[in-house]
This record gives C-alpha cells, structure tokens and sequence, in this order.
C-alpha cells in the first residue's frame, strides 16, 4: 500500500513503487453443517461418525460437524467442534444440514425427533424404531449398520426437504398425566 511505501521510503531512504498484494479466491462451496447430540459409545456410533467424517474428508467435501457431548474424545478431524451438552439445542439444529446419529440401538432417539420437528433432514442408521416412527428417506438418508451404502456425494448435493409429522403427538398425553395446563 502507499502507507507501507511511504514507511519504507522512510527508513530505507530510497525511492519505491506502491504494488499491492493479488487477491486470488478459490471458488467457494457450499459448507455441508452437521450436527449431534449424543454419548460417544461404541452402541451410539462413534466408529461410524468417524467413518462418515473420514469419507467426506476423502471426498473433499467441506463440512463442519457440531458434536456434543459429555465425553470428548480425540478430535478425528479439523472439520469436527465438540460442545458440551445443553438444555436447548433448537438454535443450532435449525442452521444444521443435517442431525446425525448413527447408533446401533435405539429406543426412541429424542434428537431424530427434536430435528425432524424442526424441519432439519436426518443421517441415520436402519433400526426398526425409525420405522416405527415413520421416518423415510424422504427426509433422512438411512444407512445400513454395515455403512455400505454411505454416499457422501449424494448427501452433500441431495438435502432433503422435511415435511415429517409425528406419528404420535404426546405432549397432549404428558401434560394431562403430568396434570400440566
């Protein structure tokens, strides 16, 4: 810049031309969001959330994935963040992509039901509960437990639009056991 220029003039007492710096931006992509709410057990998925961040890593696939937890682990990834856990996770499912959970077992899974009410498509595995809720590949892209038909590519470029109801609203039965107006 003239600043630097005039600077240099200055101290070195020789005569310089101003040339800035090149500017050269790479084309940017579209930042893949993930986000899960989880215990980093083995029966919670972990090795598949690795697999998962190792393959879109392989893929080039820019992402950042938001994990919280109360058991850290060693980050396997640049593009990982653990939080610690909180009470209301609603201001961050709603910017995400995508919820992931990729359990071996599930009851229920209140974090797959939290994102689908708020309209966030879901990364799951195949269990029967998800069934029972209802949950299609209209709004969630079902692994198989093996993760042999993970396809980061289709993932990246094939958001699903949410249009989930659940299949069975309970507030209406808790607050009347819970005798709550």
């Amino acid at each position: 810049s003239d600043v630097a220029k005039e600077c240099f003039e200055k101290v070195q007492e020789q005569e310089v031309f101003t040339l800035y710096n090149p500017v050269a931006i790479d084309k940017p992509q579209k930042l893949l969001k993930l986000i899960s709410a989880t215990r980093l057990t083995q029966e919670k998925g972990y090795e598949r959330m690795v697999q998962l961040s190792e393959e879109l890593e392989r893929k080039k696939i820019p992402y950042i994935w938001l994990i919280f937890t109360d058991r850290p682990t060693e980050p396997v990834s640049k593009n990982i963040i653990f939080m610690k856990p909180r009470y209301n996770m609603s201001d961050y499912m709603v910017n995400a992509d995508y919820g992931v959970q990729l359990s071996s077992k599930e009851s229920y899974c209140l974090f797959v039901q939290e994102c689908l009410k708020l309209k966030v498509p879901v990364i799951i595995t195949d269990l029967p509960v998800y069934k029972e809720l209802g949950i299609t590949k209209k709004e969630a892209h079902i692994l198989k437990l093996d993760m042999s038909n993970l396809d980061v590519e289709k993932i990246y470029n094939k958001i699903p639009k949410v249009n989930y109801t659940v299949p069975v609203d309970s507030d209406s039965e808790y607050k009347e056991l819970l005798e709550v107006e």
